[in-house]
């Protein structure tokens, strides 16, 4: 384990070395961002047969905590929900 797997609704899913200090944004840059169905709402880190979600929409002037990753993490960027769109 000394990889972070980046997939889901991202422009190209990757394996990347694990980097000590390395952040969730970072991560999921290194996999070409989110495709335009992405969405930041509820970032999966599957961990060890635990499952977090973070939320990273919620950017603003002030500095988030950062969600601390490890070495074999596997990072799902889920699909944007659309029901309620356009009155639908």
């Amino acid at each position: 384990k000394t990889h972070l797997v980046i997939t889901g609704e991202v422009n190209k899913p990757v394996a990347i070395p694990f980097r000590k200090g390395i952040t969730l944004f970072e991560a999921i840059a290194s996999a070409g961002n989110k495709t335009d169905y992405g969405s930041f709402r509820s970032v999966i880190i599957l961990r060890e047969g635990k499952v977090f979600t973070q939320n990273l929409s919620k950017i603003s002037n002030a500095p988030l905590p950062e969600f601390p990753l490890f070495a074999g993490d596997v990072i799902i960027v889920p699909k944007m929900k659309t029901e309620g769109l356009f009155g639908r």
